[in-house]
């Protein structure tokens, strides 16, 4: 009897064990995908997304004859951004972006002859360099350099009447912003912020382009 007893005490004392190990090791597993799930959100550093932005710009090329002006429209840019945390305030960030600017070449006067004016458009491809410092929770500023990849294509008509490319060129540039931005819960950042760039530092100097504006940016962070 006393034997008996004994071995049921032990199967329940087995038993107890086995359920306190369980317990231990289902604890253990929700606190290991408990500090992965909150590392994840931690490591939450790269942000890939698209830009829009539109605004006002000014262009400006030497060489050309006496008196020539150019009567630049709205540009408007399209582009996708990637950016990664270097630390808790700074991000680098990099991308291509396209930029279409209309706009109307005036010429001057040529030997005593007025030259009627033209249409064309300046096409860039641009690649950015930015870095971005986090002004507390909301604000940032950003800025470095770009690089232009450019066309100016010209719609004056010749005499067979077909368009032609005035140049196509690389341009270096330098733009600063000033900007706010809000990360949502599921991982998705709204950012709206101004945009003003210089671009035309070449070699020969020839260009100057100018612009002024705003940029509407949805993206995800992961």
């Amino acid at each position: 009897m006393e034997v008996i007893i004994a071995i049921i005490g032990e199967t329940y004392m087995l038993q107890f064990l086995n359920l306190l190990i369980m317990r231990k090791f289902l604890f253990l597993v929700i606190l290991f995908f408990s500090v992965i799930q909150l590392s994840a959100q931690n490591e939450k550093k790269r942000l890939l997304g698209m830009q829009f932005a539109s605004g006002v710009s000014a262009f400006n090329e030497l060489g050309l004859a006496t008196g020539t002006t150019f009567k630049t429209n709205c540009f408007y840019t399209i582009g996708l951004n990637y950016s990664e945390a270097i630390s808790k305030r700074w991000d680098v960030c990099s991308g291509l972006e396209y930029t279409s600017n209309s706009m109307t070449v005036i010429p001057g006067s040529f030997g005593g002859y007025e030259i009627g004016r033209y249409p064309a458009d300046l096409m860039l491809f641009t690649i950015p360099v930015q870095f971005k410092y986090h002004l507390g929770k909301f604000f940032f500023v950003n800025g470095g350099p770009l690089l232009n990849i450019v066309s100016r294509i010209s719609e004056k008509r010749s005499i067979e009447n077909k368009v032609f490319h005035d140049n196509i060129s690389m341009w270096l540039g330098l733009g600063l912003g000033l900007g706010i931005e809000h990360e949502f819960n599921s991982g998705i950042v709204l950012s709206l912020h101004s945009d003003v760039r210089s671009n035309g530092y070449f070699v020969l100097g020839k260009h100057s382009y100018y612009q002024a504006g705003a940029s509407l940016g949805v993206g995800y962070k992961f």
